[in-house]
């Protein structure tokens, strides 16, 4: 709804657009248009991409602990953005929790395999 949305504004400009009384302006509007434009594809290609990828993790990671301990919710996610540091380094991808240790080096190793790259 959001790629929507924006795609939807970008048309509501397109049709505004006043090529005749202000050339220079409309040629620049239209630059502005097609890089926004652009924009949104991306943003929006990046949704699947994150999909594409939870779905090879779950099917990685699944093997290797229960599906109830592989979290992609937003509470758990931003939970673990920070640690003990208050340093904001970055938003996880996945949150894992292990119900033993033993799972723990099983996990890592199957983040770290080369299968999630293709």
């Amino acid at each position: 709804m959001l790629v929507q949305a924006l795609q939807h504004r970008l048309t509501e400009i397109q049709k505004r657009r006043t090529s005749e009384a202000e050339p220079e302006r409309d040629a620049l509007v239209g630059q502005l248009l097609d890089a926004a434009d652009k924009a949104v594809q991306s943003f929006d290609e990046s949704f699947v991409e994150a999909a594409l990828l939870r779905r090879k993790t779950l099917r990685v990671l699944t093997k290797l602990t229960a599906r109830d301990n592989i979290k992609f919710d937003g509470l758990s996610r931003v939970s673990h953005v920070t640690d003990a540091t208050d340093w904001r380094v970055e938003y996880p991808f996945v949150v894992l929790t292990p119900d033993t240790e033993a799972e723990l080096a099983h996990l890592v190793k199957g983040c770290i395999e080369p299968r999630f790259l293709s």
